[in-house]
């Protein structure tokens, strides 16, 4: 997909097929769930992992949600998801897409 810098660190963001499968192979721990996208946070760079089998929409509120996980490692998830909730119509219909 691409490489950007957010809040000074630069960010590779990438379409994979299997998100869990990605996100053992690196060595993280992947939890029970079914993964949409994840971001691996590294000394020096971000890793982001979004899923290519979802829509334009579905990617595009992914990657913000990972993007806030980026931002604001120490969020808990339901307060991520929050943000991800209230941002994302904002920024869709403004035009933001992946």
């Amino acid at each position: 997909m691409a490489r950007v810098q957010i809040g000074g660190r630069p960010h590779r963001i990438l379409e994979v097929n299997d998100v869990r499968a990605e996100v053992d192979k690196r060595g993280y721990e992947a939890g029970s769930k079914g993964l949409y996208g994840a971001c691996l946070l590294k000394q020096d760079t971000v890793e982001i992992l979004i899923s290519a089998k979802l829509n334009d929409r579905q990617k595009a509120t992914t990657l913000l949600h990972e993007v806030i996980h980026s931002i604001m490692p120490d969020l808990e998830e339901n307060d991520v998801l929050k943000l991800e909730r209230e941002l994302f119509p904002f920024v869709w219909n403004r035009g933001f897409r992946p």
